[in-house]
């Protein structure tokens, strides 16, 4: 009964972060965690954490986040899930970025974007870890790694009509290039 109730919030709170509700959407991801103990069903946990953390950055509460992130990337881990381990390694890898821990999030972005280069299936992921790897590396002055990466994302982002990622991955290249 508990899990049924679990995944009924688990869709109201997606819901609600659609809808910009986000404190609606972190209060029915608690109240599913609450209900759905961790045995029952370690995919639901894993989810809700994933679901959670993401609310819990948009509300900026990093560190919440970051440890929500954490969580359900081990547990997507111990499932065997690649692409949710991931998705969720390259979140956690962008908040100890943007929190000024640069060297911590680069074993978590060379994991992501190992998996995601591999299986060849998830360009736009790849893309995006590869541009947070960038920006990690332009932190920590590795100017050449930080243009390679952008190029490589450039050329994804082309590949995937995402044209926002186009344009900043050719502005960070051109600044790049103005400073070398």
């Amino acid at each position: 009964m508990e899990q049924r109730a679990s995944k009924m919030l688990l869709e109201t709170g997606r819901k609600a972060r659609l809808d910009r509700r986000l404190e609606d959407a972190r209060s029915a991801f608690l109240e599913a965690l609450k209900q759905c103990g961790c045995d029952d069903d370690p995919r639901l946990v894993a989810e809700l954490h994933s679901e959670l953390a993401y609310v819990e950055r948009a509300l900026h509460d990093e560190r919440s986040a970051e440890a929500d992130y954490r969580r359900a990337a081990e547990m997507f881990q111990s499932l065997h899930d690649l692409f949710r381990t991931a998705h969720n390694m390259r979140h956690l890898a962008d908040i100890l970025r943007e929190t000024g821990r640069p060297m911590e999030a680069a074993p978590f972005y060379s994991e992501a974007i190992e998996y995601f280069r591999k299986s060849g299936e998830y360009p736009l992921q790849l893309a995006n870890a590869l541009r947070g790897m960038a920006l990690m590396q332009g932190e920590l002055r590795d100017f050449a790694g930080s243009l390679q990466s952008w190029a490589e994302a450039k050329a994804l982002y082309q590949m995937a009509s995402v044209d926002a990622g186009v344009a900043e991955s050719r502005k960070r290249i051109d600044e790049l290039m103005a400073n070398r």
